[in-house]
């Protein structure tokens, strides 16, 4: 092919190809497909509720050597905290600080403060099911 043909024909072709690229084409407008339906979602399983069970042991890791349960002799944090999990007290207090009744209903000083009245719930049994009095409290 001579140096004349081959510009005539790549002239050729471009001009083809500009007419082409210039016609309009009707294109139809594309839709996204129907998602398929979603399965109905299964009802919810409800939580179980554990009830604690009788018996059996407690593994805790102390910070200091336990010395005893004494109500008079708390030496240790050890103590207080395994105290606090045997016993109940009279009062506890709350996640903000403030006093409030645990075995006590209410409580009152007498004498400025030098002797404490407290009154109990009547309600309050031991695990064995007797029910809590005065004299027991004394004496822990």
């Amino acid at each position: 092919m001579n140096r004349l043909a081959r510009r005539a024909l790549i002239l050729g072709l471009t001009a083809l190809v500009s007419i082409c690229a210039c016609r309009k084409v009707a294109v139809a407008p594309v839709t996204a497909p129907e998602p398929p339906p979603s399965p109905a979602a299964p009802p919810p399983i409800p939580p179980k509720t554990i009830a604690p069970e009788e018996g059996g042991e407690g593994t805790f890791a102390l910070e200091e050597p336990f010395t005893g349960l004494s109500a008079t002799n708390l030496a240790t944090s050890s103590d207080r905290i395994l105290r606090g999990l045997a016993f109940r007290g009279l009062t506890r207090l709350d996640p903000s600080g403030k006093v409030e009744p645990e075995l006590a209903v209410s409580w009152e000083a007498l004498r400025g403060g030098a002797e404490w009245v407290f009154h109990l719930r009547p309600d309050t049994r031991f695990a064995n099911g007797r029910y809590v009095e005065a004299r027991h409290v004394v004496s822990s």
